[in-house]
């Protein structure tokens, strides 16, 4: 991934958890939204790599499962 796919991803990650809390339709369960925190830790561990401040060996790599993946898809 790019820094700019990084970045995207974050925003789209950090407005899902957004419009979940404003909206409180409580689409994601409290498990869940661990899940798509950890993954934005993730990518900001990757965009460290790029920007040379980590070792890849020290990057932490998590993606959401899929089907907090749909979850996130019925929000766009």
């Amino acid at each position: 991934m790019h820094i700019q796919e990084i970045n995207e991803r974050i925003e789209e990650l950090q407005d899902a958890l957004v419009i979940d809390t404003e909206l409180k339709k409580t689409r994601f369960t409290p498990g869940e939204r661990i899940c798509i925190n950890q993954e934005i830790a993730s990518l900001y561990d990757h965009q460290r790599y790029l920007l040379l401040e980590k070792p890849l060996k020290e990057v932490f790599v998590y993606r959401v499962p899929e089907s907090i993946e749909k979850k996130l898809k019925q929000l766009k």
